[in-house]
């Protein structure tokens, strides 16, 4: 029986459904495998090593080897060929390839002779080369600090402080520190830029866009139908006009200066009738009555106590039909997946923040003046959702 299970599963890894929703839920179901038989030994190994394929990985892209073997996906290199191409001492060179074909980043087909794996045109993507350099550079040394920091301040939730400050030994909030380390800001820009390729629009027809209508007598008075608060460059903006031109009525992107003077496309937002507008999300909302204020991916870069003052503000501002998106991570009571839970111990290590379930933006949003009216969840694997709030 066991036998026969085991081919199972390697005819599986073989020919995987093609299906990505079968194929998602393989993975998924894989993972519960890997840890319903893993022994003591096995665990304890795979924690010791945990820093090993993160490190591995940056290694190969800075040799560029996941796309020289990616490029032609079909072909065996050898060892010399690939040490030619890199530059990499063989038996150095050797030695990396082995521990990448462990973790199957690569395939080894025979001693000394490497191809291209499934994971290999993963890792060769440039969005993926910025994740991993963002996390080698920057996130590892905070994450290492998480065990020591929570020790020293009595287990209690981060509020003031994250493990990223003992991390760095700087007292100053993580966005401020990028300002003086321009190699790790860059890497965390380049990251957070990447995480847009290959991402379907939330705006694409999953999810509704009632809320955004307004009547001729409002467009004609001017009034502002998307209001996006710490927009950035304007990409929501855009991908709203994209995706439905039949709204109508005036929309502005905010945010502090710093991040507009990188918005490239000016003259095309214009005519898009979109407005940069420079703005702090802490200070008062200089845009009244809008039909709809959007924030997306602002909440969950603060705790409590301050998102109440950025949604405060917005509150102030609303007219009595105006509603409020938060574009966020609705994270589940129960059986959070571990890419969920990951990113709220990221938000935690790094900004003594959040992600959170429905009944904690319930109580947030009662405290700031606003009551949830409804969840629209577009994406079940990472829970992102649009919690649409009105005032109370």
């Amino acid at each position: 029986m066991g036998s026969t299970q085991v081919g199972i599963v390697r005819d599986l890894a073989k020919y995987p459904p093609q299906d990505p929703s079968a194929k998602k839920d393989l993975y998924n179901a894989a993972w519960e495998l890997l840890y319903s038989t893993e022994s003591a030994q096995d665990t304890a190994q795979r924690l010791y090593h945990g820093h090993v394929p993160l490190a591995m990985a940056q290694t190969g892209i800075d040799l560029n080897l996941f796309n020289i073997l990616a490029e032609q996906q079909d072909k065996e290199w050898t060892l010399e060929q690939l040490a030619e191409k890199t530059k990499a001492e063989p038996a150095l060179l050797y030695r990396i390839l082995r521990c990448l074909n462990a973790y199957g980043m690569v395939t080894q087909t025979k001693d000394n002779t490497f191809t291209s794996s499934n994971i290999t045109k993963n890792l060769a993507l440039p969005s993926t080369h910025a994740g991993i350099k963002h996390y080698s550079l920057t996130m590892t040394p905070a994450y290492n600090a998480i065990p020591k920091y929570l020790a020293k301040t009595g287990y209690k939730n981060p509020t003031d402080s994250a493990p990223f400050n003992l991390a760095y030994n700087t007292d100053m909030p993580v966005f401020e520190w990028r300002k003086h380390n321009p190699e790790n800001a860059k890497a965390g820009q380049a990251f957070m830029a990447a995480q847009r390729i290959g991402q379907r629009s939330n705006w694409d027809g999953r999810v509704p866009v009632s809320d955004l209508q307004l009547s001729e007598k409002d467009v004609a008075d001017g009034r502002v139908m998307f209001c996006d608060v710490g927009g950035g460059m304007g990409h929501q903006c855009l991908d709203l006009r994209k995706y439905h031109p039949e709204l109508k009525g005036k929309m502005v992107t905010e945010d502090l200066l710093l991040a507009q003077d990188m918005i490239p496309n000016r003259e095309e937002m214009k005519k898009l009738d979109i407005e940069p507008i420079p703005h702090d999300f802490m200070k008062e909302q200089p845009i009244k009555n809008a039909k709809v204020y959007y924030l997306r991916n602002v909440i969950h870069n603060w705790n409590d106590e301050p998102s109440k003052v950025i949604l405060s503000s917005v509150r102030k501002a609303m007219a009595d039909d105006s509603v409020v998106i938060i574009d966020d991570v609705l994270m589940p009571t129960i059986g959070a997946t571990w890419k969920q839970a990951s990113m709220d111990m990221a938000m935690m290590t790094m900004l003594a923040a959040m992600e959170r379930t429905k009944e904690h933006f319930e109580k947030l949003l009662a405290e700031s003046g606003l009551k949830l009216r409804e969840v629209h969840t577009y994406d079940e694997e990472y829970g992102d959702s649009l919690i649409v709030a009105v005032p109370a």
